[in-house]
């Protein structure tokens, strides 16, 4: 086994053992988007009485909702239905796979009470430790299928999406990006956490022990900035990229793949 912990269930992932941050059912609307903006979340667990779950909040969902976002609308206005995705520590992995997959994530509990959420992204990181690794080719894609389904959380945005201000992606510039991921993005390299920036554009992260890597996409020009900081030395790489240049998507994989391959060597 090479020292490496054998994964047979949910319960032994770390993500599912790391309480993830959430707000409650009375938490202003302006909290929660301006939590998942810092924390760069897709969504957020609404919970109760503890850590009761009672629901999700997206960016999917608050798009649904409109840009007419008021002051005293509340989390509860707009969350999602997380029926099908609650699992608990003893579900078996590759009955959720097909799952994380599809949906973009899970939801854990423990006697009832929410101990974590499991992301495509959670998945290929930690599945290394597998006799087999979860890789997109177990998986239905997952890489790919995650990108474009993020991204198409963010068509249903309208301007106005941050508490009245902040431009929505266009939907031709949302096409471009979608595009852009399936053709170039090889699926063997890990998932970047993508969100909408203020200006319209599109920011994708990845994080290593290591290193925190951004590349913040201008959907209307095409050009992207690249931020690569060192977080031992606080050294960081500063480019700018065409990303209608396909050699541009080349070096990308080659730099986040590089990362992703020093994670188990």
């Amino acid at each position: 086994m090479n020292g490496k912990l054998k994964l047979t269930y949910v319960g032994d992932l770390k993500s599912a053992n790391q309480t993830p941050v959430t707000v409650r059912p009375n938490t202003p609307l302006s909290v929660a988007k301006d939590t998942m903006r810092k924390g760069n979340f897709s969504q957020l667990p609404v919970v109760e009485n503890g850590n009761n779950l009672v629901g999700v909040i997206s960016w999917q969902s608050i798009g649904s909702g409109g840009s007419s976002h008021r002051d005293s609308e509340v989390v509860s206005e707009y969350m999602d239905d997380h029926s099908g995705r609650v699992f608990t520590k003893k579900t078996r992995l590759p009955d959720v796979v097909g799952v994380v997959a599809d949906r973009d994530y899970i939801l854990v509990e423990d006697d009832g009470r929410l101990s974590g959420i499991v992301t495509p992204y959670d998945l290929l990181q930690e599945s290394w430790d597998l006799p087999t690794p979860i890789t997109p080719n177990h998986a239905d894609t997952p890489t790919q299928h995650d990108v474009r389904s993020r991204l198409d959380e963010f068509r249903k945005l309208e301007d106005g999406w941050l508490d009245g201000q902040g431009l929505a992606p266009s939907q031709s510039g949302l096409d471009w990006l979608t595009d852009s991921f399936d053709r170039h993005y090889p699926p063997e390299i890990g998932l970047p956490h993508l969100y909408p920036t203020f200006e319209g554009g599109i920011q994708a992260e990845w994080s290593f022990p290591t290193r925190e890597i951004n590349l913040e996409v201008n959907l209307q020009t095409h050009q992207a900035d690249w931020y690569n900081l060192d977080l031992e030395s606080d050294e960081d790489e500063i480019k700018n990229l065409n990303l209608d240049d396909d050699d541009m998507w080349g070096w990308i994989a080659r730099e986040v793949g590089g990362m992703v391959g020093s994670l188990h060597e």
